[in-house]
């Protein structure tokens, strides 16, 4: 019987505001090319294109604002080209 107890208590969900601190944190040099070449491929290979969408996410406070997407420092050395 206890058993079917544990099976029946309810869960519980509790929400909370989404860590924008977590979220910058968690964005490394990695995570910004993942985020970038995934931008890339949904504007159809618009390269402008997703470094605008980039600066647009910057604006929003969702990447750190003291990088600077527009130096080419990020993609430089992993794709081989500038910005």
């Amino acid at each position: 019987m206890e058993g079917r107890a544990r099976a029946l208590t309810r869960m519980r969900y509790r929400y909370a505001e989404f860590p924008y601190e977590l979220l910058q944190q968690l964005l490394t040099q990695q995570e910004l090319m993942k985020l970038f070449l995934q931008l890339v491929l949904q504007t159809g290979g618009d390269v402008e294109e997703a470094l605008r969408w980039m600066k647009y996410l910057q604006d929003r406070g969702m990447i750190d604002p003291s990088i600077d997407l527009f130096a080419g420092d990020i993609f430089h050395f992993q794709l081989g080209f500038d910005t």
